[in-house]
């Protein structure tokens, strides 16, 4: 089984991250599956802090465009699943729409997840930025009731990163804020945020805060990856192709618009990959 891993980082810029990804995933996934870490395209953001930049639904709409095109060439490549690595699902539905294999998001996964291990559950973020966006998340996927907030813990991207070598001075912050909210609000389970986060947190055995648990946004991704693979090479369950939604459009007008649209770097990218 192969799984094409998608991050919205662009991971060839960091290698302290991709170390501690390589060593996590080894430890979720089976003997015989095979995790392919993929990044954004270099470039493709103008500072070091991807949300910088996808705060702005304009420019987030452009850089998701990346997304689209990488579940394409995974599919064309032989992948079995397309696993995006990053909270909030954009173009999930569209994705879901082009291509065969299964499609798991982190944030729809771990939201589903979190209703078997507590009532009520919350979003730890290591920045408020996002806040919006994520609600909007929650609520167009029908998580809103049993969702009982999202907040930053007040950690900087830099922090998160620095965080993946020496993580003592990040986990204490994040577990200071995530007490109070738990207090505060009655979350019964904390999703951490960003994926960087989560990987910082279980890449050093986080997973509980007093009595609360810290779900594994990655291994919930990658698991559940696993699971719908097999359940298509055994039971031949695939994604519905029943209303507009889920649609599956002809591949050559798929194509030609992308070149229409200026897309032909970002298709050509992911085509040499």
């Amino acid at each position: 089984m192969r799984i094409w891993h998608q991050s919205l980082t662009v991971l060839n810029e960091l290698p302290a991250y991709q170390v501690l990804l390589d060593k996590h995933i080894k430890s979720i996934v089976r003997p015989d599956t095979e995790v392919v870490l993929h990044g954004m395209m270099p470039g493709t953001y103008a500072t070091d802090f991807p949300l910088s930049e996808i705060q702005y639904p304009a420019l987030a709409h452009y850089h998701f465009t990346q997304i689209l095109n990488a579940a394409i060439t995974a599919e064309k490549e032989g992948f079995d699943a397309f696993a995006m690595c990053f909270l909030c699902g954009p173009l999930l539905t569209e994705i879901r729409s082009v291509v065969d294999i299964p499609v798991i998001n982190y944030g729809e996964t771990a939201f589903h997840f979190a209703s078997f291990y507590g009532q009520k559950f919350g979003v730890v973020r290591f920045l408020d930025t996002m806040k919006d966006f994520t609600r909007e998340f929650v609520t167009a996927w029908g998580f809103e009731k049993s969702c009982v907030g999202i907040v930053g813990c007040g950690l900087t991207y830099r922090q998160v990163f620095g965080g993946l070598v020496d993580p003592t001075d990040a986990i204490a912050q994040f577990s200071k804020a995530a007490r109070a909210f738990i207090q505060e609000t009655g979350a019964e389970v904390i999703v951490p945020g960003e994926m960087p986060l989560n990987v910082l947190l279980t890449g050093y055995g986080v997973s509980r805060i007093d009595d609360v648990p810290i779900l594994d946004g990655l291994a919930l991704t990658l698991m559940q990856a696993e699971m719908m693979v097999e359940l298509k090479k055994r039971f031949g369950i695939t994604h519905s192709r029943h209303g507009r939604k889920n649609a599956k459009p002809p591949e050559d007008w798929l194509m030609n618009l992308g070149g229409m649209y200026g897309l032909q770097r970002v298709m050509d990218h992911y085509d040499k990959k």
